[in-house]
């Protein structure tokens, strides 16, 4: 068994794996190697395991390394990503595990981020930390059924935003748009934000593998008030960004969009809704269960290479002083400067 880098050359080997394995997700796809690669210019070694030299590959992991200035770490997976390790064997799993952890030496970082997805058992040398679970929902059956399927105050919220004469467009003219829409939010929130060249890069990338994203925005007059980056993969329509401008919430525009996600995502034939991570107890995930979502665990799977064990709690006093910070900076300084953080620090 051998584990190696994969090549530039080999991108399309790559997604036919991936596309191949059953728990094979978007994450996975080489579209966010070419994405981190462009926009936030990190390094992006995906490691490939093979029985010898020139066979097929058996066994798939995609590392990020992030040079944060404090402490470098490895990921895999971008932001709230979840490229869990693929292998088609035990020994090419552990051959996959040590190449990482070698890795992770080699390019002198603290530690190694696992971001998993309905992972059984901690690796030796590995601490599990369950903060996050990633909320699916049904599409079988069609609209007909889902509507059914939901509670009324579901159906109520979706029969409010349809009265107030909100209207979805759809296409690559409204990405720009809707990442004024998410970077607004990302301010109120007091945290930096990805910046457009992700989105750009990311939707560029998609598209380029046939007709895989949408850019789709809901407008209130002159005024865009909520939009998503929606993605379709492998039976599954996965929503990885997706914001509403909090002054008109009142209107339950986020309520729409699903909604007319689920409707678009049903006439594609998908079988699944993907609504993404979120963490445990938190709003967001309140709000996705509402739909009638179940939940797998998502958790991070850490190695420590070198000092102590990275703290992922937002709750921590020096956290929340920065949160305040940031929302008091301009918006236009936190739009500037966001993207140089994100990809440092948030990754």
């Amino acid at each position: 068994m051998i584990v190696e880098e994969l090549t530039p050359s080999a991108h399309a080997e790559w997604d036919a794996y991936v596309e191949a394995n059953p728990r094979g997700n978007l994450y996975h796809l080489h579209a966010w190697r070419t994405t981190a690669a462009r926009a936030y210019r990190l390094r992006t070694p995906f490691l490939v395991a093979r029985v010898g030299a020139c066979a097929s590959i058996c066994g798939a992991l995609p590392l990020f390394v992030v040079d944060n200035p404090a402490r470098r770490y490895v990921t895999s997976g971008l932001f709230g990503a979840y490229g869990a390790l693929l292998a088609d064997s035990d020994e090419a799993r552990a051959a996959l595990l040590d190449a990482a952890r070698a890795l992770t030496r080699r390019v002198r970082a603290y530690y190694l981020t696992l971001k998993t997805v309905d992972e059984p058992a901690t690796p030796p040398g590995f601490v599990r930390r369950d903060l996050g679970v990633v909320a699916t929902l049904s599409l079988e059956g069609g609209p007909e059924v889902l509507w059914k399927r939901f509670r009324d105050k579901i159906r109520n919220a979706v029969r409010k935003a349809q009265k107030s004469d909100l209207e979805l467009r759809v296409g690559p003219d409204e990405l720009p748009r809707f990442y004024d829409v998410l970077a607004g939010n990302y301010h109120r929130k007091g945290t930096p934000v990805y910046g457009y060249a992700i989105l750009r890069e990311l939707y560029a990338a998609l598209s380029a593998q046939g007709d895989r994203a949408e850019a789709v925005t809901l407008w209130k007059g002159e005024e865009v008030i909520s939009g998503a980056l929606v993605v379709y993969h492998k039976g599954t329509v996965y929503v990885p960004f997706c914001s509403s401008r909090a002054e008109h919430f009142k209107l339950s525009p986020n309520n729409l969009i699903y909604w007319e996600i689920m409707r678009r995502a049903c006439a594609r034939g998908m079988k699944t809704l993907d609504f993404g991570r979120s963490p445990v107890d938190s709003s967001a995930l309140a709000f996705k269960l509402g739909w009638g979502a179940v939940t797998t665990p998502q958790p991070y799977l850490i190695h420590t290479a070198r000092g102590a064990p990275p703290g992922l709690s937002t709750e921590d006093a020096s956290v929340q002083r920065l949160i305040h910070f940031w929302q008091r900076l301009p918006r236009p300084v936190a739009d500037a400067l966001g993207p140089s953080i994100h990809r440092r620090f948030l990754v």
